[in-house]
């Protein structure tokens, strides 16, 4: 199974050809435009037609809603997947808000928290957390909108980073940046993340993160490419 995040920075529809070369089976797109048929296979939220969260499978996989959805927590969504593996996908894009202890990550956090007998079962959270351990600290987030907070909870739940695990590097140490802010060089970030049950980590097969000549004309965020072993 491969599963593919992306934040598009938007009008996916003219993107949707570089990215489908990968050939997912799953794909998560943030900042996706509205599409206007949800069905069992491409459902999308969102508050602005132009830039929501689109989830589309390309394969045997299907979609359902899961019944514990909140809208309080819009951009983190729990899915029910069915198909070769069955289990429970977080589709996610956090964005800043108001209320600090929300904003970015924090909302990841809380949803996680109202979520959490879900995660006991077999889970893959993935997308745009929007935050990375430098700029935490750099900037002095507080919980719950810190990325090692959201990590040691996951941990808990033995829920790890595909990224981490594969690359054998450390929360901070990121050699593989999947944002250049505002398309820049010099500005690089790991914002975008997979996470995984157990189930999943035991069946890892790659993580590939985009290079940044390879999709700077697109978006400002590379797609983390996650393949899994069906067996």
């Amino acid at each position: 199974m491969k599963i593919i995040g992306w934040n598009c920075n938007m009008a996916f529809r003219k993107k949707a050809e570089q990215i489908l070369k990968f050939k997912p089976d799953i794909l998560v797109v943030s900042e996706c435009e509205k599409i206007n048929e949800q069905t069992s296979k491409h459902l999308w939220f969102g508050d602005n037609q132009n830039k929501g969260i689109g989830i589309f499978s390309y394969s045997n996989y299907d979609f359902e809603l899961h019944e514990m959805y909140n809208d309080s927590f819009k951009y983190v969504i729990p899915i029910k997947v069915k198909g070769l593996l069955n289990f429970n996908l977080f589709a996610v894009w956090t964005k800043k808000v108001d209320n600090p202890k929300e904003e970015y990550i924090g909302q990841l956090k809380l949803a996680l928290d109202y979520y959490a007998t879900l995660l006991d079962e077999p889970s893959i959270i993935i997308g745009d957390f929007n935050m990375d351990k430098n700029i935490e600290i750099k900037y002095g987030y507080q919980d719950p909108a810190r990325i090692t907070t959201v990590c040691g909870f996951l941990n808990k739940k033995k829920i790890r980073s595909t990224y981490h695990i594969h690359y054998n590097e450390k929360l901070g140490s990121e050699t593989r940046p999947t944002l250049f802010q505002w398309k820049k060089l010099e500005k690089p970030f790991h914002n975008d993340y997979c996470f995984a049950s157990d189930l999943f980590i035991k069946r890892l097969n790659h993580v590939t993160i985009g290079e940044f000549n390879d999709w700077k004309e697109y978006s400002d965020h590379m797609p983390v490419i996650v393949t899994f072993n069906d067996g």
